[in-house]
């Protein structure tokens, strides 16, 4: 299992590589969106690990325990990220299912 230092270190390479690509935001929005999400994901991961000695085993899971009244200020920003990056992913919004041009 990864360790909370596992995680912000995978975070800060996320934040390395963002800030290669955000130069070139309109060429790549799409890798934007994705790796800040994933710099959350690993945020998220050190928390739970630091809070609950646990970490989640799913998108969905992950997104269950946030909305715990002990992690509502972290939901707030990572819900935005998440729905972004299943946009930037997937071409569609799950919650409203509207489909995206590329």
């Amino acid at each position: 299992m990864a360790t909370p230092a596992d995680h912000i270190a995978l975070a800060n390479r996320n934040h390395d590589a963002l800030c290669l690509l955000l130069p070139h935001a309109e060429t790549c929005p799409e890798w934007i969106a994705t790796i800040a999400f994933y710099k959350a994901v690993h945020i998220v991961e050190a928390v739970f690990a630091i809070v609950l000695s646990e970490h989640s085993h799913s998108h969905d899971d992950r997104i269950d325990r946030l909305k715990r009244p002990q992690f509502e200020i972290l939901f707030i920003d990572y819900r935005p990220l998440y729905a972004a990056s299943v946009i930037a992913r997937y071409l569609e919004d799950s919650a409203s299912k509207k489909v995206y041009d590329h």
